[in-house]
């Protein structure tokens, strides 16, 4: 219904004694023109009347539901803030099934992860806050591994291997188990680890067997006391296994071209196509060149523009 065909209804009971089927509002709007006016008012005093309070109450409606809006926003926010004991149960399921996804991708990961039907609707921001509260790093090692905490390293993953196999991944292919075995005793001397006795009789991990799949690294973690469990599982699978250690060889490096060439993001297959290093190695050195590359780019991007900066200047 139109604004003047509202007038004229208001005009119209008005003049016949009707205001009982007026609204509050709309008997104050005629009560109050017609006092300015008299019965002679015009329609359009009363069209413009009942449209600028119209207006206003609209305004008024929706400041309050903003308002209404708001509140119940920031109690709906209070109440996602808290966690639950099964919401923190959760959390900790979900960073164990995605403990093979680095930083800080696990989090997306885990932001809406589901086990058995249960998802964890939190924010990534949210879970990685909340899982470092309740499992605080660390603070009082950082960088190289003392020999104490390579052996709680050794003897916590050595637990849940039940002492029926190395702590050790077998990344070497096509190599036999003698020459593998020899390679890590020397690799044992060359970093000064001390393997668990009799482990050298015992079969090589796999890699992406069940068993390394099942490793519990938050475990780990509270056994080793002094590093993180991104910290122990990092540094397990980058020291921790037969391959080569050190700067690449060029044959290495050539084998990578060839690998990425053939199986692009595969990592696990680009690996096996190297022979020689494991998939850690692999990531960390991509991402290193990749690193390389984006600083290259923006130093010479760089160069360029002072190079036109400094000709402009000249033809100025």
């Amino acid at each position: 219904m139109t604004f003047a065909l509202i007038a004229d209804r208001i005009l119209q009971q008005h003049a016949e004694g009707k205001t009982q089927g007026l609204d509050g509002e709309e008997k104050a709007i005629v009560d109050a023109v017609l006092a300015a006016g008299g019965e002679s008012a015009p329609l359009r005093t009363l069209y413009l009347a009942i449209k600028l309070a119209k207006a206003k109450q609209r305004a008024a409606d929706k400041s309050d539901d903003s308002v209404l809006r708001s509140r119940i926003t920031r109690t709906f926010a209070l109440r996602k803030k808290e966690w639950t004991p099964e919401d923190d149960e959760l959390l900790k399921r979900l960073v164990h099934k995605h403990i093979d996804t680095p930083e800080p991708s696990i989090w997306h990961k885990v932001s809406g992860g589901t086990i058995d039907g249960s998802i964890l609707l939190r924010t990534v921001t949210a879970c990685m806050r909340r899982w470092r509260a309740l499992y605080p790093q660390p603070l009082a090692r950082a960088g190289r591994w003392s020999a104490e905490e390579e052996l709680r390293l050794q003897k916590a993953i050595s637990e849940q291997l039940e002492g029926k196999y190395q702590v050790l991944v077998d990344v070497l292919v096509g190599v036999q188990s003698a020459q593998a075995k020899e390679k890590r005793l020397r690799l044992l001397e060359k970093k000064h680890l001390r393997q668990l006795p009799s482990q050298s009789s015992l079969p090589i991990l796999k890699p992406g067997s069940r068993r390394l799949r099942m490793l519990n690294w938050v475990t780990i973690a509270d056994q080793v006391q002094s590093r993180n469990f991104f910290d122990c599982r990092e540094h397990f699978y980058v020291v921790y296994h037969n391959g080569n250690m050190g700067p690449w060889s060029e044959d290495e490096l050539k084998r990578l071209k060839e690998g990425v060439e053939l199986f692009g993001k595969d990592l696990r297959s680009v690996t096996e196509h190297i022979g020689t290093r494991s998939v850690h190695q692999v990531s960390r050195l991509q991402s290193g060149l990749r690193y390389k590359e984006k600083t290259r780019l923006k130093a010479a991007e760089k160069k360029q523009k002072a190079h036109e900066a400094k000709q402009l200047q000249q033809q100025e």
